[in-house]
């Protein structure tokens, strides 16, 4: 099975699978260490069933392990249809299903994100311009629209297309009783949606990754400081990590010590750089022997790729403490990734 850490977008909370059922619908974790029900029915539910380092691939990336039967299930939008149709699998193959009730006690509620048309500030003829987006509206052209689109009218007297997954998500969307949302990490309060998101990400990191790193830093004799953060990846590439502190202080392989009060750090391991051994297990460690509280800057990038690579998934790991957390991203040539990790 197939789960991807994205919401459901577009107009319409219907997703697809490959030769089973797919998985839709918002999932409300409360994570009270008082009431651990919730999440232990979830780890239940997906225990075993995710794909190696899974969070680390976007929505398109994760199409292919669908189409080529290696994973089962998906949590996705409907816009996700479309080019599994085109890659060749058959609404035979293909299903949907609403996420399953955990606790009955909670209403179902669903996020169902809607597509808009804006005016630029700027427009030059704004008359007409709303006289377009009034007619956009209407219900006899959002009928029209949405057949096209695959998607669901916003107007309530427009006619749904009989589409399967279409017919789905408006029964579903129309009898939930917990309300419908945009975006999870747009809708709720910043701080929520950091705790949430960050909480999901960690969750949904296979926790034997933890042990295999920790053997990997035992290896290289990786030091660990009042702060860590170590870079683990799965290839002869060379990715490189960064961290900078908060008093603006980067550490990486041009600058591998900082010794300043309250940011003294050091990048004391280094992997698969230019003349160096190349390894399919390779692992960098930064540590700081003294760390203000503050925002730390993570950044990993793809310094050379090898053995053909395009894309390189890896996990960093972040040491603070007594407490470790685990952060999965993908980084080509062309795009680093970047987190920013906030010491309290």
């Amino acid at each position: 099975m197939f789960h991807h850490a994205r919401k459901v977008a577009a107009t319409v909370a219907a997703s697809a699978m490959v030769t089973s059922t797919a998985l839709a619908g918002e999932l409300v974790i409360n994570t009270d260490t008082s009431e651990p029900a919730p999440m232990a029915a979830f780890e239940a539910l997906i225990a075993g069933f995710f794909i190696e380092n899974h969070a680390a691939y976007s929505w398109q990336e994760a199409l292919a392990p669908m189409v080529q039967g290696e994973a089962a299930m998906y949590v996705m939008g409907n816009f996700a249809v479309a080019p599994l149709r085109e890659a060749g699998l058959s609404d035979d193959q293909l299903g949907f299903f609403q996420f399953p009730v955990i606790n009955p006690d909670v209403p179902l509620a669903e996020e169902a994100p809607t597509d808009t048309v804006h005016i630029p500030a700027n427009a030059t003829n704004k008359e007409d311009a709303r006289k377009f987006l009034a007619y956009l509206a209407r219900a006899d052209v959002q009928t029209e629209v949405n057949a096209t689109l695959g998607q669901l009218p916003i107007n309530k007297d427009s006619e749904v297309g009989d589409d399967k997954f279409l017919q789905a998500g408006y029964n579903m969307l129309s009898s939930t009783t917990g309300g419908i949302a945009q975006f999870f990490d747009r809708d709720a309060p910043a701080e929520m949606a950091k705790a949430g998101m960050e909480g999901f990400q960690e969750f949904m990191v296979k926790p034997e990754r933890l042990d295999a790193i920790l053997e990997r830093l035992d290896r290289e004799d990786a030091q660990q400081g009042e702060l860590s953060f170590a870079l683990a990846w799965d290839s002869r590439s060379d990715l490189d990590l960064h961290v900078t502190c908060p008093a603006g202080r980067k550490i990486n392989w041009e600058n591998r010590s900082v010794n300043l009060p309250g940011c003294a750090g050091n990048l004391d391991v280094d992997a698969n750089g230019s003349g160096g051994r190349l390894r399919r297990d390779p692992v960098e460690n930064i540590y700081f022997t003294e760390a203000d509280n503050g925002e730390y800057v993570i950044l990993v990038d793809l310094h050379e790729a090898r053995d053909g690579a395009s894309r390189e998934r890896f996990i960093v790991l972040v040491r603070d403490g007594g407490e470790t957390r685990q952060l999965t991203g993908s980084v080509s040539e062309s795009n680093d990734w970047t987190h920013v990790y906030r010491r309290q």
